[in-house]
């Protein structure tokens, strides 16, 4: 055994016994390559971590559990973080956002590897939920209730751009509902961007981003089919 397999092997063998502590801050990748190998969207619930505790890419895809003030999250780990403190992790912004406000910057946090809990079901705005069996994946989902892959990302935020972090139990929005406060409604089109949709519908960027939190803040995961609130 080679000194970067023992040293993975040992990686391992310490995640899988103990609950960690660390500080948590959060970036927005905006569709780019993670560490794994996989591109990251701001909105999907993935997570960096530090070189000893990302054991040369061991953990990718592995769920891991992040509590702090008394909630807890499941995120996959996609991702690499050089700049993180001691066992230090880097969430991405939609994650981060399910523990506490953006503007803490940082938080302390305690996380563990294995995945205990699930997305919180969908609040306001949904007419029609699913919970997820298992071996579901997004096509399965899609397919049982008629909509499209990018309909149920944008109804359902915490899915990730692979569909990689579906849970059994979790239940997902796959119809919105007449009294989610959109008054109107459009689908995207081949060649549409945000500024194209804004002139269209004379709204601003912050509005179309507030009816839409499925957006990332470049604009970059817009997808043909997708109905957006306008």
């Amino acid at each position: 055994m080679n000194f970067s397999t023992l040293s993975a092997f040992l990686a391992l063998a310490v995640a899988s016994v103990s609950a960690i502590s660390g500080p948590a801050t959060f970036y927005d990748p905006e569709g780019g390559l993670g560490a794994c190998g996989s591109p990251i969207q701001e909105n999907d619930f993935s997570v960096a971590l530090t070189a000893p505790n990302f054991a040369s890419g061991a953990h990718c895809g592995q769920p891991i559990t992040v509590t702090f003030g008394g909630k807890s999250i499941t995120v996959i780990v996609q991702d690499l973080c050089p700049g993180c403190g001691t066992n230090g992790i880097d969430l991405t912004r939609g994650a981060f956002s399910a523990l506490a406000n953006t503007d803490l910057g940082v938080i302390q946090v305690d996380w563990e590897f294995g995945g205990t809990s699930t997305p919180p079901p969908p609040t306001g705005g949904c007419s029609k939920t699913y919970t997820v069996v298992s071996g579901d994946t997004c096509s399965a989902v899609e397919a049982k209730n008629g909509v499209s892959d990018a309909t149920l990302h944008t109804l359902n935020p915490s899915i990730n751009s692979g569909c990689t972090n579906l849970q059994i139990g979790q239940v997902l929005c796959v119809a919105g509902g007449s009294n989610s406060g959109c008054s109107q409604s459009y689908t995207v089109v081949s060649g549409d961007t945000c500024s194209a949709i804004e002139f269209r519908f004379g709204i601003s960027d912050s509005t179309l981003h507030s009816l839409n939190s499925g957006i990332n803040s470049g604009c970059t995961n817009l997808q043909i089919g997708q109905v957006l609130c306008v």
